[in-house]
């Protein structure tokens, strides 16, 4: 009796740990910017807009939502939807984007370099840090 109640003990102990595992490091949000001023070139990319800010969102249950601001002079609209699923692989990671297909990630610590579609070109995106509110709010 003695021994069942030590194993109910230790899976007791042993679950909320399980369940505090850091997540993937792709978990999390990743941006990328166009701006027309600075790459006038890929403006055929981003028709009809002076910049565009994307955030995907990496979430632990592989899936990728994206929000996206497209701003042209004064007026921006906004837009969001779920964009996909990604999953790890043993050289990276692959995920399928609505009307993308299957593409390859490649994550390097903050940057993780997403493939262009029928392309051997990557487009970087940076890691969005989120706010720590013991850090990041200070008075001056």
């Amino acid at each position: 009796m003695k021994k069942l109640l030590a194993i109910i003990l230790l899976i007791a102990v042993l679950l909320p740990a399980a369940a505090l595992a850091d997540p993937d490091p792709i978990v999390g949000s990743w941006y990328l910017c166009y701006d027309k001023l600075e790459a006038p070139e890929m403006a055929y990319t981003f028709e009809g807009y002076d910049k565009v800010i994307v955030i995907y969102n990496y979430t632990e249950e592989g899936y990728i939502s994206v929000l996206e601001g497209d701003i042209n002079g004064m007026s921006c609209s906004p837009v969001f939807y779920t964009a996909g699923k990604w999953e790890k692989t043993d050289t990276g990671y692959k995920c399928s984007i609505i009307g993308s297909g299957e593409i390859n990630l490649i994550l390097e610590g903050d940057y993780l370099f997403s493939q262009i579609p029928d392309s051997v070109g990557y487009m970087t995106m940076r890691r969005i840090i989120p706010l720590n509110p013991y850090k990041d709010v200070v008075r001056k």
